[in-house]
């Protein structure tokens, strides 16, 4: 009897054994269903038909989700309600009630309660639980009841207002930047994550048109990413419907069911109507305004003027900022956090000294890069899945040890619930990888393998080699990045062959960046960002798949002889895919390497470079390919025989050149597009887009092509630099376009203000307000305040200046001190461009302030600049510098600057030195007419308006005005209006001019600021 009872006991718990496997299949199939990115209305019917698969007579069973209006059934076309009945009823936290029926269409022997067995009631109740939950997102995400905001009268905290207010007001400044829709509704993409009160754990998407824009931006490859929590808004615009989805990927311990509040709801909300308003109302960026039509009258143009004048200060900062854009916007994804899996001894014998971090980040210092990621290590199981629950990784790297099993089990146990972060593992030794290519020991969830060969740059690569997986789509459409593919099967070789690689293009980018930015170290680090991108393949039909998708972008190609075609080891998949790429580059630079001497002969009979992998000299030919073949080096003009005609080292030699090498060298590279490939490589990209797409043929003659060529970077580098400020150096332009900087250092007050008036009159179509009218600066120079601070100590004057009060004895010293040879050289260099009277002008940090103008205070030098010996015009320009610094110093700029309660020893001055403006008449240099100006006028009479401003002119040198002399005073809106009788008019007429005196070719500036002037009478 008891070995009955036994056996009884025995097959009841193995039945429920049974039913507990197939239960917690059914659930998670059923959890699995609800994080599905797919259609509500398909997700519940399908929850029907895998809750009806439990129930033991599941051919003759009918489900039932009721909700609201709602209902599901799992075949509602023979859906009956019957006598045999098992119901669940559930209530979402916004009070809706639900219920979930199962019905039996016939009968059966009864079981616990009526047809159905205490297991499938228990199974019922847990599923509902489920359903609960995923019907509370729903109701929170899509807003089914709509009473649920107009019932909500509590107003939010202050905190989450500020954080919606401010999330609303930068997508709406990404919007008016006027991008590609694709960039803008990426942009948005990440401002929705970072709003959000858990960034790290949230992704957020826009699905429109049949695209995927996502924040994080790998996960928009990601159809489905499995999470209960999300928050949707749909929307609809005139170009089509779409949607915003932001998912947890995290579930958050909050009291509610929702880990978004309902602050984040309500910015989704209103973000989603944001992003349709903008859908439907985008217009292309290139379309600009049209000038308005003469008809319209003086009102609406004034309105028209005001409303434009709101948009300036963006436009303003998006014209000057526009080179700097695009590289902003390459490289979106950066590798910020790293989960480094390594014991303790391996990860000290990896290094030696047991600094991870330094040696991993290390090249990040060496190549002067900013985004350096941060590594968090970690050496068991728990630790890692404790650090994925806690934060964002963009990259696991898995280090192999002594046992080799870890990898496989950690990388599976990692992939059940962080799929989507990818992992790569390091290998100690090449004996490490023959254990993984074992068949029993295949790595399937390991994205890429890579051999540990002493070399610590192999971190370095690994994090940029994704980096370039991931923005490589971008940064070709965007920045027209250049793509080198290196196609290598060997985890041994591609490990030794990727850190050269990189290393070598960062070097060389980095150095051509020195060579043509001499001034911004933030532009030169925004440009290593057009750096070309390097795709590793490691099968023939990989490497076809990434040459055929960035063809047109293509760099180089690198690629082993021997690895898989078709799915078996081909022996000269190599040799076949350069014959493929070929056919469509011709001239495309390629590379055989092989570890087999004798493919030597093949790669020549195909026109390409070998090199041997077992070569001591690698690093050394790398590098000589890089230079010589990917425009990286010097561009060297030549012929199809070799013969070597000209040397161009930077883009102003190059246009130099241009001009004087003969036509069989312009054929030659024209043909193999050698231009565009220099100034990608050296991250000139606008040049390189525009001479991309030339061919020869295209062209009557080479005269024309070369023509072609000069224009095209003349207008680019003119256009670049104008309403700029730019270094001033040797085969530099003086030219009005932009301000010439001949040191370094503030600007000073006036330099600012002309620096700014200049950007103005460059970044906007001013004809549009004041048609019929050209505004135009004079020719400007600036000397930075770096030269007056050098120049004081450097000349020992320092102490003297501060205790000596004798003016004409300061103007002495400062006379008799000297000028950097730097300043002297580039104020030579200028000299010889220009022949003009000049004007040396103070520019006092002080100087041109709002609160306390220092007008007049300073010394102005005018320069006849006429005198035949340049050596004597350079002498008399830096006296007029030096004259220029020693005014700080004068009694009444003592008197102005104790007046206002500011020290002497806070001044410093920049010099500001302008042609002057006028024609040559005789001896004499002076221009029409002159004068000031203001905006405001404190003074108006009749009907004129403060806001009016007023003018005051004269004929000659504005000297003549700002002496106070007589000249005459007029509203410019209203010009004939006068104050005063004919009488009047005529004793305040002018009767004398200033004009530069051309004859003084041997003026002596210790006679004052007036020295190199005339007083002239009015005939």
């Amino acid at each position: 009897m008891s070995k009955s009872l036994y056996n009884n006991t025995t097959n009841s718990n193995k039945i429920k054994n049974e039913l507990s496997i197939k239960e917690r299949s059914n659930l998670y199939k059923l959890s699995g269903l609800f994080r599905e990115d797919k259609d509500d209305n398909y997700i519940l019917k399908q929850a029907c038909i895998i809750i009806a698969d439990f129930f033991k007579y599941k051919s003759h069973i009918n489900i039932r989700i009721r909700y609201g209006k709602y209902k599901y059934c799992k075949d509602s076309n023979n859906f009956i309600e019957t006598k045999w009945k098992l119901e669940r009823s559930f209530q979402t936290i916004y009070q809706n009630k639900g219920m979930v029926e199962v019905y039996y269409t016939k009968e059966f022997p009864p079981a616990d309660k009526g047809s159905f067995s205490t297991m499938e009631i228990n199974y019922l109740k847990k599923a509902t639980t489920l359903l609960k939950s995923y019907i509370n997102n729903l109701e929170a995400s899509q807003e089914i009841d709509s009473q649920i905001w107009e019932g909500n009268n509590s107003e939010p905290h202050q905190q989450e207002r500020l954080k919606e207010l401010a999330c609303i007001s930068i997508i709406e400044d990404r919007i008016k930047a006027k991008k590609s829709i694709d960039i803008t509704l990426q942009e948005i993409c990440y401002e929705i994550r970072k709003t959000m009160q858990y960034p790290d754990y949230i992704v957020a998407r826009i699905l429109f048109n049949n695209k995927v824009y996502s924040a994080p931006k790998e996960f928009a490859d990601t159809t489905v990413l499995y999470t209960v929590w999300t928050l949707r808004e749909a929307f609809s615009t005139n170009n089509g419907d779409g949607v915003i989805v932001v998912y947890s990927i995290k579930e958050m311990s909050r009291k509610s069911s929702s880990p978004f509040s309902q602050e984040e709801r309500r910015i989704v909300k209103k973000i989603a109507s944001i992003v349709k308003n903008y859908i439907s109302d985008y217009k292309n960026p290139l379309d600009i305004l049209k000038t308005k039509s003469d008809s319209i009258d003086k009102e609406k143009t004034s309105k028209y003027i005001l409303s434009e004048k709101k948009k300036f200060v963006r436009s303003f900062l998006h014209k000057n900022n526009f080179a700097r854009d695009i590289f902003h916007d390459l490289m979106p994804f950066k590798v910020k956090e790293i989960l480094l899996f390594a014991n303790l001894y391996d990860a000290f014998s990896i290094e030696k000294e047991g600094r991870i971090s330094d040696h991993i980040l290390g090249e990040y210092y060496q190549l002067n890069l900013t985004s350096v990621p941060r590594i968090t290590a970690v050496s068991t199981f728990e630790e890692t899945h404790e650090q994925l629950n806690q934060k964002y990784f963009d990259l696991i790297i898995i280090m192999s040890g002594s046992d080799k099993q870890i990898p496989i089990e950690l990388s599976s146990s990692i992939n059940k619930r962080f799929g989507y972060i990818p992992t790569y593992l390091l290998a100690n030794n090449n004996t490490d990888m023959s254990f993984y290519q074992e068949p029993k020991n295949e790595l399937k969830f390991i994205d890429k393998v890579f051999v540990w060969n002493g070399d610590s740059r192999i971190f370095f690569t690994i994090t940029k080699l994704l980096e370039d997986k991931v923005n490589v789509e971008n940064d070709t459409k965007i920045g027209y990045a250049r793509v080198i593919l290196l196609v290598e099967d060997s985890a041994r070789y591609y490990s030794r062959y990727l850190p050269l690689l990189y290393t070598s293009v960062l070097n060389q980018t980095k150095r051509i960046i020195d060579d043509v930015s001499k001034l911004d170290e933030l532009y030169k680090i925004l440009r290593l960002r057009a750096r070309p991108k390097v795709m590793l393949a490691t099968t023939y039909e990989e490497a076809i798949d990434i040459f055929e998708k960035y063809k047109d972008n293509m760099l180089c190609l690198i690629s082993d002889v021997k690895f898989t075609k078709g799915g078996e080891l081909a022996k000269d998949a190599g040799f076949k895919l350069v014959e493929h790429v070929r056919k469509q580059i011709p001239d495309l630079p390629t590379v055989i390497q092989s570890s087999n001497i004798k493919n030597e002969e093949r790669a020549i009979e195909l026109g390409t470079m070998f090199i041997y992998k077992n070569t001591e000299a690698l690093l050394q030919e790398i590098r000589t390919f890089i230079s010589v073949n990917l425009g990286f080096g010097n561009f060297i003009f030549k012929d199809i025989y070799g013969n070597k005609y000209e040397i161009a080292k930077n883009l102003s030699e190059f246009q130099k050149k241009l001009k004087l090498i003969p036509e069989q060298s312009i054929r030659y590279h024209a043909g193999r597009n050698h231009f565009s490939l220099w100034f990608t490589a050296r991250g000139e990209i606008q040049i390189a887009k525009l001479l991309a797409p030339l061919k020869v043929k295209d062209f009557e003659s080479i005269e024309h092509l070369r023509k072609h060529l000069i224009d095209v970077i003349d207008d680019l580098t003119s256009e670049r630099t104008k309403g700029k400020i730019v270094g001033f150096r040797e085969n530099s332009v003086w030219d009005e376009s932009s301000i010439a900087i001949l040191s370094s250092g503030a600007l000073g007050g006036k330099g600012r203000g002309l620096a700014f008036v200049n950007s103005l009159l460059y970044s906007f179509d001013l004809s549009e307000f004041i048609p019929k009218i050209n505004l135009r600066t004079p020719r400007t120079a600036i000397i930075g305040i770096d030269e007056f601070e050098s120049f004081i100590e450097e000349n020992e004057l320092g102490e003297s200046i501060y205790e000596v009060k004798d003016y004409q004895l300061i103007k002495k010293q400062f006379l008799n001190a000297h000028l950097s040879d730097r300043l002297i050289e580039k104020m030579k260099m200028l000299l010889e461009q220009t022949n003009k009277p000049l004007a040396v002008r103070s520019s006092g940090l002080f100087e041109d302030s709002l609160m306390q103008p220092f007008a007049g205070v300073f010394a102005t030098y005018i320069l006849p600049n006429s005198h035949e010996d340049l050596h004597i015009r350079l002498k008399q320009a830096c006296e007029a510098i030096k004259l220029v610094f020693a005014s700080v110093f004068s009694k009444t700029s003592r008197d102005y600057i104790n007046a206002i309660n500011y020290k002497i020893e806070e001044e410093r001055m920049a010099v500001v030195i302008q042609e002057l403006v006028g024609n040559i008449y005789d001896q004499v240099y002076y221009p029409q007419i002159s004068g000031t100006a203001q905006s405001y006028n404190y003074y108006p009479f009749g009907h004129m308006e403060p806001e009016d401003g007023y003018a005051v002119s004269a004929i000659g040198l504005g000297t003549y005005v700002v002496s106070g002399e007589k000249s005459y005073r007029f509203c410019p809106k209203f010009p004939t209006l006068v104050n005063n009788s004919p009488k009047d008019q005529f004793r305040n007429s002018q009767v004398e001019f200033f004009a530069v005196n051309l004859a003084n070719k041997n003026i002596d500036l210790m006679q004052g600021e007036d020295a190199g002037l005339i007083r002239l009478d009015v005939e």
